[in-house]
């Protein structure tokens, strides 16, 4: 048997793969598999307990989508349950440089056993150790790319394949596809290309990491 673990980055559908891909997969597998964190959904980074027989998932994003993402729920975090919020452009590329959005840098999770709060009260990390996140990056097992359309039965069929255990899914849980704000959606249309740039450029090693994590056809 294997340990499974979900690497969960800041808005990538890591609560969504937990709670209706992992468990699900797990629950109709002829063997129990142990699961780190008792599968619960958090901001996990590198954890203390990963070895070298421990399969690793972990979802990506297009970081201008994840950026947009974040700064969407921080704010509706911040506000009285149920009261809209009412962003501007202007706002969002402002807060794109703030310590906040620079400190959700995929860098932390591939160093940080966990990450709380959305890494906010993080220390700025220097890049020396850069090939040892690529390294940790490669190891990870599998990849789902939250942009990708995919829904619950398709993550699960991927997630049973590559630990070779049969696809028996529970179907209610499996016909949900992963969801999207639509106020971060709309922020995400609202920009153009001149401005996805921008943000590229201020969220450079998450964009960088992303392609390099595409590459790895995993």
């Amino acid at each position: 048997m294997k340990n499974i673990y979900g690497l969960h980055i800041c808005k990538t559908g890591g609560r969504f793969y937990h709670r209706s891909v992992l468990i699900p997969t797990i629950q109709a597998a002829y063997k129990q598999i142990p699961v780190i964190q008792n599968g619960r959904a958090g901001h996990y980074g590198w954890h203390e307990s990963i070895e070298d027989t421990t399969f690793i998932v972990s979802g990506i994003r297009d970081v201008v989508k994840q950026q947009c993402s974040l700064f969407i729920d921080l704010n509706l975090r911040a506000k009285s349950f149920g009261e809209p919020y009412f962003f501007s452009k202007k706002d969002f590329l402002e807060w794109t440089t703030s310590p906040i959005s620079k400190n959700n840098m995929s860098k932390h999770f591939f160093y940080s056993t966990q990450i709380w709060d959305f890494g906010k009260d993080l220390e700025p990390r220097q890049m020396e150790d850069f090939n040892l996140i690529k390294e940790r990056a490669s190891r990870v097992n599998l990849y789902y790319d939250i942009d990708e359309g995919f829904t619950t039965a398709e993550l699960s069929k991927k997630l049973s394949a590559a630990m070779g255990i049969e696809y028996r899914p529970r179907l209610e849980a499996n016909t949900m596809p992963i969801g999207e704000n639509p106020q971060s959606k709309a922020l995400y249309e609202s920009l153009n290309e001149s401005e996805k740039e921008y943000v590229r450029s201020v969220s450079f090693l998450d964009y960088k990491m992303y392609e390099f994590i595409k590459k790895l056809g995993k």
